[in-house]
């Protein structure tokens, strides 16, 4: 494998030793390669210094921090646990550490959110000057809570122009910053490009494990319950199956179509 990736959920809640015996499991599996990348998924306020040696030894090169926002309001009201403070808490643990290849997650389109805290933010992150930004803009789904406090477009969440500006201006920001903008949400320095994200991008098969997780494998794509009772009986029945799993074949449309989504987010187009 070329990149293992602990991610969903918040994984630096589990303890460290708990992560190393799924990772010797996947090298014991499938083999790592040895330059392979190692990302695990970190909070803010969720580990310390001791977590992150530990988790190096084990074999992680690289982190993605889930820092969101630098207004604690903003954080506040997105249900986020941490505070602006724990952030530069979180990257003092890193940097301690010795790690340098890490990631920031930032958000766009927040309720309440305006230009200037937008740019505020990018230039928190800029000034920190990670090796790898992530920058989504807010998805409100039905049926969870944010889908029923608040309406796409509607006050206080930004119109779709002011969530389109504050897209455009990451971009610009960032980019006069030294980050190259590789793919729709994803910008790095040179040479730092997320390899687990660009097997999705570039269309190249992968594994998911746990509850929700997807795969791509032998040009078939298949998902994970995404409730624990239906993750739970699934397992069930994977294992009295003797392992066996039912997967709907790609048709040649399906995977035209695919080809053409996921190239379409990269600069360079799909190949």
């Amino acid at each position: 494998l070329r990149s293992v990736y602990f991610g969903g959920g918040t994984p630096s809640v589990v303890p460290p030793e708990d992560l190393r015996t799924v990772l010797d499991a996947v090298r014991e599996e499938f083999g790592l390669a040895k330059d392979a990348e190692v990302t695990v998924e970190m909070d803010p306020g969720t580990f310390g210094r001791k977590d992150v040696d530990e988790l190096l030894e084990m074999g992680m090169n690289r982190v993605s921090v889930g820092a969101q926002s630098f207004s604690d309001e903003l954080l506040k009201t997105c249900g986020r646990s941490h505070s602006v403070f724990e952030i530069y808490e979180a990257v003092e643990h890193l940097r301690a550490a010795g790690v340098k290849n890490f990631s920031l997650d930032l958000m766009s389109g927040l309720p309440g959110q305006t230009m200037e805290l937008f740019e505020h933010a990018v230039a928190c992150i800029t000034d920190i000057n990670p090796a790898h930004v992530s920058s989504y803009d807010l998805t409100i789904e039905p049926r969870t809570k944010f889908g029923k406090l608040y309406a796409p477009g509607v006050a206080p969440m930004p119109s779709e122009d002011a969530a389109a500006d504050m897209y455009t201006r990451g971009i610009e920001l960032l980019g006069k910053a030294g980050y190259e903008h590789y793919e729709t949400s994803n910008y790095a320095k040179r040479g730092l490009e997320s390899v687990h994200n660009m097997t999705y991008w570039d269309n190249k098969p992968y594994f998911g494990f746990g509850m929700s997780a997807a795969s791509f494998v032998d040009g078939n794509r298949f998902s994970r319950p995404r409730t624990m009772p239906e993750y739970s009986a699934w397992l069930a029945d994977y294992e009295a199956s003797g392992g066996a799993e039912p997967i709907e074949a790609q048709t040649p449309a399906d995977a035209l179509k695919d080809r053409l989504m996921l190239g379409l987010r990269l600069p360079r187009g799909g190949r």
